[in-house]
């Protein structure tokens, strides 16, 4: 098993190694504190000195190469960039795979939010678009998926990352961005509008049907489980979210799939008096009243308004063009009436 072999390799052979890095930086396992502290001009010179000649001495040890791309990702890790100039001098590798996580420098770099070290590290050859082999997780996915990343995100767009680019599921960065969100705790609302300005496809798709309509359906219904202060949370990420996808060509009536999942359009409309303004947003975009899949929908969107207790008024007075006027609504535990 290529996982225990090197875990082993780890353990017998360059841990060692590793370790004596670590402590000549002065970088304890498991304490970020240390790792993270500013250094003074002298003390990172004397660190570098220390560094330099432990190198110097291992230099012809049989396991040196391997020795020190691991460290560089420990040093990745903990945002040491001087450390990581150094062992990138003496040959380390950029693209090292880490035998447990199967992560890379990279990857590890982004999940730590060093967008220092990213630069650093591609400039000296880290592959950009390197997936790991358990998760296929491009860096560009991992920095997609929390919001406090956003600046490794926009690092690595400026060094031409692929915003495009699919897992073997068929997920862009963009439905990474949309997944992981639940508008509650993650709100990558940030991440989704720059991979939309730097060219997102919001038409792409997982090989599961999986899109970006589908992505806030489901978080849609997840709000109309919730409490009404977690349900009004949700909303608002659902409408921001909404607002910057149909101003990038999303149709919100597109049907998901031939089983009948409901578009977007036909969920806030099934929800109405709880989605007001999302439903509103909607409306005013003008929305296709033909479904992609099941043929002529307006007859499903005049049935959710009389299910949400909507009235109609005499044309000449028509409300958002379509001959409506909302009586009331409710998103969350804010009430809306509307004239």
């Amino acid at each position: 098993m290529p996982f225990l072999h090197g875990f082993r390799r780890i353990i017998y052979e360059y841990q060692p190694l590793v370790d004596a890095v670590m402590s000549a930086v002065g970088v304890k396992e498991g304490n970020g504190n240390q790792a993270e502290r500013l250094w003074s001009p002298e003390e990172e010179s004397r660190v570098c000195a220390a560094l330099v000649e432990l190198l110097e001495r291992e230099s012809h040890s049989e396991v040196f190469n391997e020795g020190i791309s691991y460290a560089l990702f420990k040093m990745a890790e903990h945002g040491l960039i001087y450390a990581a100039e150094i062992l990138l001098r003496y040959g380390a590798n950029p693209n090292f795979e880490d035998p447990v996580s199967y992560y890379t420098p990279l990857h590890i770099t982004v999940l730590r939010n060093k967008p220092g070290m990213v630069k650093l590290l591609v400039a000296h050859g880290a592959d950009i678009e390197k997936r790991d082999r358990i998760h296929e997780s491009s860096p560009l996915d991992l920095a997609s998926e929390e919001s406090e990343r956003l600046s490794c995100l926009l690092t690595l767009m400026d060094l031409s990352a692929d915003v495009n680019a699919k897992d073997k599921h068929g997920k862009t960065p963009l439905l990474h961005a949309l997944a992981s969100s639940d508008g509650l705790t993650v709100n990558n609302t940030e991440s989704i509008k720059l991979l939309l300005q730097r060219g997102a496809d919001v038409k792409a798709c997982t090989v599961d049907g999986e899109s970006v309509e589908s992505a806030v359906v489901f978080l849609v219904k997840e709000a109309m489980d919730s409490s009404a202060e977690d349900a009004a949370e949700i909303g608002r990420f659902c409408l921001k979210t909404t607002e910057l996808l149909m101003a990038h060509g999303v149709n919100p009536s597109l049907c998901l799939n031939e089983e009948g999942d409901a578009s977007l359009t036909q969920t806030s409309l099934d929800f109405f008096d709880l989605l007001f303004p999302l439903a509103t947003l909607i409306l005013q975009s003008g929305p296709s009243l033909q479904c992609t899949h099941h043929g002529d929908e307006s007859a499903l969107i005049v049935g959710g308004f009389l299910k949400a207790g909507v009235g109609f008024v005499p044309s000449g007075s028509l409300y958002l063009s379509f001959g409506i006027v909302p009586v009331a609504a409710v998103w969350g535990d804010e009430r809306c009436t509307c004239p």
